[in-house]
């Protein structure tokens, strides 16, 4: 993502982490850290924001990927 990341809504279970430059990571409104493993459940709201010091790219993993529509 550069400069700015999505607001995402979960529509199962996953494992994800978010690297890169820094930006705030919230869940459901929760600040969450980057570089961690963090698991989020279905019908929850994942927000990266905007880079707030230094950079302009930060990188969103997901175990697994997204799953096939």
């Amino acid at each position: 993502m550069t400069l700015s990341g999505p607001e995402l809504l979960f529509t199962a279970p996953a494992v994800f982490a978010v690297s890169g430059a820094l930006v705030p990571v919230l869940v459901d409104g929760v600040e969450k850290p980057m570089w961690s493993r963090i698991t989020i459940q279905a019908a929850q709201k994942l927000k990266i924001g905007k880079v707030e010091n230094g950079g302009c790219r930060c990188y969103l993993a997901i175990k697994g990927g997204f799953p096939e529509v």
